[in-house]
């Protein structure tokens, strides 16, 4: 009789106080709110072996990524499509990739942290025991809003993979959500995994203080918490949003439909997203001077941080632009991994971008399984991945906009996201 095997670990990755908090011009942190946590879970069939890793990051940087990779394949024989490494997304941590004045990297921190991941699956790996998968899926519709637009779409359900043991006892939970974690962002530079870190420690009080919880981050590149307004922020809603999902969680955990088919089986696939031409080259000589000078006159009244640091997002982005145009290495597409997986009668596909709603909605709706969970920011991150939709209005998305500016060079044309989701749905049919 087939059966499945799994191990679980976890560790403590906050960093020192004084690396700098990413997702936004804040700066250096000043303290500690709740320490960060990466999570790791190694499940077996007869067939396959896959290793999830979460993280209370901002997200995962390409080199990184590919680094924890072939390291786990070459110590544990764990092939590097097997491993996936998904970011919470929170925005009151470090910076593990690459952004543009959002966040330095700190790369001694990020060596550890490459050891720590690494080493966690190693843990997990030989903790592996006879297990069962449970599944089930929750709902929460009252901490999250579109903010694009007052009635667009948002993702609702909250689906859930429990772990057990043999005696029937949990040892993992894997749970979703598709909302920004920002419940926290900017509140006084403080370290915290935000309200993820807030379902956790319901889940601890819950199913047992052992129980490995593992938060993957949904849909969620136009959704924020319910009422969310910049610098207003507070531990104490943090904390309401983290209780509303813990408990439904909690409550789909204790009462899971037991999966029989121990089916184990992982597609990726590596496709190009094209990009919108860069500016003309007096166009971006424009920018970067006029930014430059902006940046300038801030820093000598003092302004902000955040004030500062976008105007220099603007300059250095033309400066990249500029010297992206005169080496003649102009790119007209992008690299991007579309990962899935089925585990039993699950379906999870990862996406390494800021993924919006109705992208998740529709590979849900496309998947013959069971359980879907569409995990954005996982595998590192190239920046927004806006729907067609959202370029027929200005939004902070779009090529004129800030974000792909953050993020690198390049903004996505509207044809990515048809291309992306066309492919995620392929994969998720074929695995069934």
């Amino acid at each position: 009789m087939a059966t499945w095997r799994a191990g679980t670990a976890r560790t403590i990755i906050t960093p020192p106080v004084g690396v700098e908090l990413s997702g936004y011009g804040f700066g250096p942190s000043v303290g500690i709110l709740d320490d960060l946590q990466a999570q790791a879970l190694v499940l077996e069939s007869d067939t396959a072996t896959v290793a999830i890793v979460t993280a209370d990051l901002i997200g995962f940087g390409a080199e990184l990524v590919a680094s924890v990779r072939q390291r786990i394949q070459a110590s544990l024989g764990i092939p590097d499509s097997h491993v996936l490494l998904s970011a919470s997304h929170t925005h009151s941590g470090p910076a593990a990739e690459p952004m543009r004045q959002w966040g330095a990297v700190d790369e001694n921190y990020v060596r550890l942290l490459a050891d720590h991941l690494v080493g966690l699956v190693h843990v997990a790996w030989h903790n592996r025991q006879d297990a069962r998968i449970g599944i089930g899926m929750g709902r929460v519709d009252n901490v999250s809003e579109n903010r694009r637009r007052p009635d667009g779409p948002r993702d609702v359900a909250v689906p859930v993979v429990r772990v057990d043991n043999a005696q029937g006892e949990p040892m993992a939970v894997l749970f979703s959500m598709g909302c920004h974690p920002v419940s926290l962002h900017s509140y006084r530079n403080l370290i915290s995994p935000d309200y993820p870190g807030y379902a956790r420690q319901v889940l601890a009080d819950v199913l047992g203080k052992d129980v490995v919880s593992m938060f993957v981050l949904g849909t969620a590149g136009d959704i924020n918490p319910a009422g969310y307004v910049a610098r207003q922020t507070t531990p104490r809603r943090s904390r309401q949003i983290g209780a509303i999902v813990g408990c439904e969680v909690a409550r789909v955990a204790l009462d899971p439909a037991y999966m029989q088919d121990t089916t184990l089986r992982i597609e990726r696939a590596q496709i190009e997203l094209p990009v919108e031409p860069l500016p003309a080259r007096s166009a971006l000589i424009e920018t970067r001077d006029r930014y430059a000078a902006q940046a300038e006159q801030l820093r000598a009244e003092n302004q902000p941080f955040r004030e500062i640091a976008v105007a220099e997002i603007h300059r250095d982005w033309a400066s990249d632009a500029l010297q992206a145009l005169d080496s003649g290495n102009v790119l007209h597409s992008l690299p991007f991994e579309v990962w899935a997986m089925r585990l039993g009668n699950v379906a999870a596909v990862a996406l390494p971008a800021e993924t919006f709603t109705d992208t998740g909605l529709a590979i849900r709706a496309a998947s013959p399984a069971a359980l879907t969970m569409t995990i954005s920011n996982s595998n590192g991150c190239i920046g927004y991945l806006p729907t067609a939709e959202a370029y027929e209005t200005e939004d902070y998305t779009n090529p004129q906009g800030l974000a792909p500016k953050v993020y690198g060079i390049y903004a996505l044309s509207p044809g990515a996201e048809p291309l992306v989701r066309r492919t995620a749905i392929d994969l998720v049919q074929s695995l069934f």
